[in-house]
């Protein structure tokens, strides 16, 4: 039987939190490059007291240092329940870099999940 949990991604785009009943997850974005996203404590701190799973996700530059990127990602998401890497865009990672993220977040003791567009799935070893 396929069972599925409701939940939505936010970020600052969002300037308030969605309403958050019968979901059981949200997955803010924590950092994009290396900036914060201004949101993402208070989306993460509304789900929390909504009683949800907080997945934190990074949206990531590729010209930016992956292991730069993972360790400002995980610094801005270490109060998450979840983590993922966000790979879309015309800017995004190559799958050599996506790998060096997710290895550097691994030495973390950290599980990092993969979010990306359905325009494919590169193996990444995640």
């Amino acid at each position: 039987m396929l069972m599925t949990v409701p939940g939505i991604d936010v970020s600052k785009w969002q300037t308030t939190t969605p309403p958050l009943a019968g979901l059981g997850f949200l997955f803010a974005r924590a950092s994009i490059g290396l900036t914060a996203d201004s949101m993402y404590a208070t989306h993460t701190k509304n789900a929390r007291a909504a009683g949800l799973v907080v997945g934190a996700y990074h949206y990531n530059w590729g010209a930016i240092d992956p292991v730069k990127q993972a360790d400002y990602f995980l610094a801005a998401s270490m109060d998450a329940d979840l983590i993922a890497l966000d790979m879309e865009g015309e800017d995004c990672f190559s799958t050599a870099q996506a790998l060096t993220l997710i290895a550097r977040v691994q030495t973390r003791r950290r599980t990092v999940g993969l979010y990306h567009s359905p325009s494919g799935l590169p193996a990444a070893g995640q």
